[in-house]
């Protein structure tokens, strides 16, 4: 491990600690986020910090990043963190349950999507703040923003084919449309065009329509 990412384990320990905040870097390729769906990390709010570090390093770093850019959300109580309920149901949770079958109508499901890509957004690009911040060895703010423009898009993707990506086949690793990725998260990511589809059904295995 190199010295920089040792340095950023102990802050975000640190952190979490201090916030009794859980804080666990599991020996696992993935973590079970619940409802059945496997991650390579999440974090609950004021609950638990939780990535899958069975892997090389440049692969989990920038998701313990991403998901400590989360808890900062939550410590600061962003606008983007906290309207983040449909109804009574938080919109990440709400789409958590529709994956699995439960159907809610297109205005509730579209208003999850949207208020999800909406944190989810502002997390990256607090992400990539950090990325430039830190300098870890080997990583890359820009090709970072392409990884994030991956996962971005898998959002509407999901609203697509209503399923989750495979084990081991996380959405930022889709060369094919990283490679149609923007190096800067300046948009709002709010389409997704056939072709990207297409190339996504094709590095999952999916196919069909909703």
């Amino acid at each position: 491990m190199h010295p920089r990412t040792a340095q950023f384990i102990e802050h975000v320990r640190r952190k979490a600690e201090a916030n009794g905040i859980a804080f666990n870097l599991a020996n696992s390729v993935v973590v079970d986020v619940g409802h059945g769906i496997m991650s390579s990390g999440y974090y609950e709010s004021s609950a638990e910090l939780a990535v899958g570090v069975a892997k090389p390093e440049r692969d989990w770093l920038p998701v313990l990043a991403h998901e400590f850019c989360h808890l900062e959300q939550d410590l600061a109580q962003c606008s983007e963190w906290c309207d983040s309920d449909v109804g009574n149901i938080d919109s990440s949770e709400l789409l958590d349950m529709w994956l699995e079958g439960k159907n809610f109508s297109d205005r509730k499901l579209l208003e999850a999507l949207h208020k999800t890509k909406v944190c989810e957004l502002d997390c990256e690009r607090r992400t990539v703040e950090l990325l430039k911040r830190w300098k870890f060895k080997g990583i890359s703010a820009a090709r970072y923003a392409q990884r994030a423009g991956c996962y971005m898009q898998f959002h509407n993707y999901i609203l697509i084919r209503r399923k989750w990506y495979p084990k081991g086949r996380p959405p930022y690793r889709c060369k094919a449309v990283q490679a149609r990725m923007p190096t800067n998260l300046d948009g709002d990511y709010a389409e997704i065009s056939p072709e990207v589809v297409l190339l996504f059904d094709r590095y999952f295995g999916y196919g069909g329509a909703r």
